[in-house]
């Protein structure tokens, strides 16, 4: 019943928010499924982690979708459409820079938490197109980055990798223009 289709007119009824409804279609079921499996066999940060530790655990699920399904779009793995993630590409620069200017990456607070990482239309705050979730897509660049400057390490060992912290600094995450 989560993939009629976004023009169900059953999620209208319901009342699900239309920027939900983009991903109630069936080309989503394999990589939601795949997703919530991942997920189900490895911990996921404690209630009171900080948005580093959320970005990074999100980035090595993305990270491990990809590699289980690496002819499968990126749009499907993450949940946005085409304009989303060609607007989060355009705008990586922007997106971590807000981070980093904001101080941002060592916060706990439910609301930042919630703001980054938490399902909504778009980020409050960010240019119109910015995806909600953005910090889901900015912690699996960070973990591409990581596991692009660190070949010798397998996927494995990189799902063990509970130091959020180890992986931003041996990414040398730099975003370009």
């Amino acid at each position: 019943d989560m993939y009629l289709g976004g023009d169900s007119k059953y999620y209208e009824y319901i009342q699900i928010p239309k920027y939900k409804r983009g991903r109630m279609q069936k080309d989503f079921i394999v990589p939601d499924a795949m997703m919530s499996w991942i997920m189900t066999e490895f911990e996921s940060p404690n209630e009171g982690n900080d948005l580093l530790g959320q970005l990074i655990f999100y980035g090595k699920m993305l990270y491990a979708l990809n590699a289980m399904m690496p002819t499968t779009a990126d749009t499907l793995k993450i949940g946005y459409t085409a304009q989303q993630l060609e607007w989060c590409d355009d705008n990586e620069l922007e997106i971590w820079t807000h981070f980093i200017s904001n101080d941002l990456l060592y916060k706990r607070e439910t609301e930042i938490l919630k703001k980054y990482i938490g399902e909504s239309p778009f980020i409050n705050g960010f240019p119109e197109g910015s995806p909600g979730r953005i910090g889901h897509w900015i912690g699996w660049q960070i973990v591409k980055a990581y596991m692009n400057n660190n070949p010798e390490v397998s996927l494995q060992q990189l799902l063990e990798t509970t130091d959020a912290q180890k992986i931003l600094n041996a990414s040398n995450y730099k975003p370009s223009r």
